[in-house]
Formats: C-alpha cells, sequence, structure tokens
C-alpha cells in the first residue's frame, strides 16, 4: 500500500510538472506568435505587401490583444491604409479603435494627430477636424507642434467660413505662444480675414498694422497689395494706385500689380471727364 502510494504521488507530481512545463512553452509560443507575426508585417511593408502586412497586423490586434504588440499593430494598420492605400475611412477605424483600446500607448499621440489630418486634408470635414486637432493638442502641450494644431484649428475655420472664429483661435495663439514665428502670418490672415468677412475697415487697419510693424519686408508688400485692393474697393484710387506702385517692382508677381494699376488709372480718367 505504501508503494502503491508513492507511486501515485510521483505520477501525480510528474503530471502537474509536465502541465506546468506545457503551460509554459504555450505562453511561451503565444509570446513568440505576437512578435513573429508582428516582424512578418514589418518585413511585408518593406517589400510593398501592403495588404498582406495588414492581415498579419490584423492578427496581432485580435488574437493578442494583450500583448505589447497590439497597439502598435493597430496603429500601423492605420498608417497603412491612410499613407498606402488611401483608405482614409480604415484609417480612422483602426486609430480610433488604438486610442480607444490603449490609452496609454505612446502611439496615441501620432494618432490623434493622423486622424485629424485626414479630416482635414483628406475628407474636407472640418467640423471633425477641429474636435481632433483639440483632442491633439493635450500630447504635444507646450511644444511649436502644439502651434501648427492651434493654426490648423483655425484654418478649419476659415474653410467653414467662420471668419469671426478663425480670428478668435489665432490670436489665442499669439497669446500661447507670444514669441511664436508665425506672428507676421498670422497677423496677415487675420487682415484677409476681415476682409473675406466683408469688414473692409478693420482689414484696412490690419493692413496698415503689418506695413508698420513689418517695414520692408515681403510681408508688408503683401499687405500693401491687399491694402490697395481695399482702398480700391472703398473709392480711394490714388491712395490704391500710390502704394501699388511702391511695390510694383519688388512684388512677387509684378504682372498682377501692374495689372491692377492700369485699371485703377482707367477709372481716374474716367472720373475726370
Amino acid at each position: 500500500m505504501r508503494l502503491t502510494s508513492a507511486v501515485f504521488m510521483i505520477k501525480r507530481g510528474l503530471i502537474a510538472s509536465l502541465f506546468f512545463i506545457s503551460f509554459s512553452l504555450m505562453l511561451s509560443c503565444a509570446q513568440d506568435g505576437d512578435e513573429s507575426l508582428f516582424n512578418k508585417a514589418e518585413e511585408l511593408v518593406g517589400e510593398g505587401k501592403y495588404m498582406d502586412a495588414v492581415s498579419k497586423y490584423k492578427d496581432v490586434a485580435l488574437h493578442h490583444e494583450k500583448s505589447v504588440f497590439a497597439p502598435d499593430a493597430l496603429f500601423e494598420m492605420g498608417k497603412i491604409y491612410y499613407m498606402q492605400l488611401n483608405d482614409y475611412e480604415s484609417a480612422i477605424d483602426e486609430f480610433n479603435e488604438l486610442v480607444d483600446k490603449y490609452p496609454d500607448s505612446d502611439k496615441c499621440k501620432l494618432a490623434r494627430k493622423y486622424m485629424a489630418d485626414i479630416y482635414m486634408y483628406k475628407l474636407n470635414d472640418y467640423k471633425k477636424a477641429i474636435v481632433e486637432y483639440q483632442k491633439a493638442i493635450p500630447y504635444y502641450q507646450g511644444s511649436s507642434e502644439a502651434e501648427k494644431l492651434l493654426h490648423e484649428i483655425s484654418s478649419a475655420y476659415f474653410n467653414l467660413g467662420n471668419f469671426d472664429q478663425q480670428r478668435v483661435e489665432l490670436k489665442l495663439l499669439l497669446d500661447a505662444f507670444p514669441q511664436t514665428k508665425m506672428r507676421g502670418d498670422i497677423s496677415l490672415q487675420i487682415a484677409n480675414s476681415y476682409y473675406v468677412g466683408g469688414s473692409l475697415d478693420d482689414a484696412i487697419k490690419s493692413y496698415r498694422d503689418i506695413i508698420k510693424n513689418f517695414p520692408g519686408t515681403p510681408l508688408s508688400f503683401e499687405a500693401k497689395f491687399q491694402l490697395g485692393v481695399c482702398l480700391q474697393e472703398n473709392g480711394d484710387l490714388k491712395g490704391a494706385v500710390k502704394l501699388l506702385k511702391e511695390i510694383r517692382n519688388v512684388y512677387p508677381n509684378p504682372t498682377i500689380v501692374k495689372k491692377r494699376i492700369e485699371r485703377i488709372e482707367k477709372r481716374l480718367k474716367r472720373r475726370r471727364r
């Protein structure tokens, strides 16, 4: 009886050991499997086999959800759909799954920006672009990239024809980044938004401020041209001609300046008759 009991105990110990070894091997194989699939997907990307790569990445994301490679697989799928296959809706689906399931992944930072760029430049859905840029900004807080994202939001409002909100966003950008290198360009965009929005007096004042603050620069030449256009529309033909003649030899497109001067001078001649 004692021998039988001892044999039983040995067998039970062997079974337990074999089970532990088998489980450890399975776990090891599972871990190797996700990495192997991910590496194979990267090889396929290098070979230009994008749909095959997507298939491998999808296996990682679906069957190895707890793997460290899962969020990277979702990100890479989104990137392929976006940059290689021009399938923007699928790209957004993958990026959204990434940020929903793995909000702490370092890939969320770029995924948010990519989604915003897709809405902005590929789908022309400016309202959704604004939402995504706003969600992306906290990832880049205080950096030059955050400055660019704020500028993209203002551009989206311009594309929506909401010039008042565009100016609000541009002024917020200047407040947040007082030393920005875009200050001059932003000032011009504010002036242009007044003009496009029909606020001629505000546009004239803004263009004059640019000429005063950035003398002798290409920016001031552009402001003088636009101011000349405003003065012409406001009936100050002599003032418009004077300004345009000041820049006709330095403006990037002298032909357009020359033609505008000619048209205004013709109007002046008709006035004198």
